[in-house]
């Protein structure tokens, strides 16, 4: 996302209260949004936590977690039925 930084002296912005956005529009037409600055930040710290997530490398599953799925998959599937000594250990 690129950012511009503008001058509060160069714009006339509505008050925006944390959990806000106010849609600014032209001719019915959406041209910005204006949104608190706290929530702003928690929108680039979650952008950086999903373009991290994408760069991690897949692994392979550990055996319960491959049963679990597997199991989890059944209509019936109750996690306490799992029991399989050998997978729990």
């Amino acid at each position: 996302m690129n950012v511009q930084t503008i001058d509060s002296q160069s714009v006339r912005l509505p008050h925006v209260a944390p959990g806000d956005v106010v849609v600014v529009t032209r001719y019915s037409a959406q041209c910005a949004v204006v949104v608190h600055p706290e929530d702003y930040e928690e929108m680039q710290r979650a952008r950086e936590i999903v373009a991290r997530l994408g760069r991690l490398e897949p692994r392979s599953l550990t055996a319960v977690e491959a049963s679990v799925i597997r199991s989890a998959q059944d209509e019936d599937f109750d996690l306490n039925l799992i029991r399989d000594e050998d997978l729990l250990h």
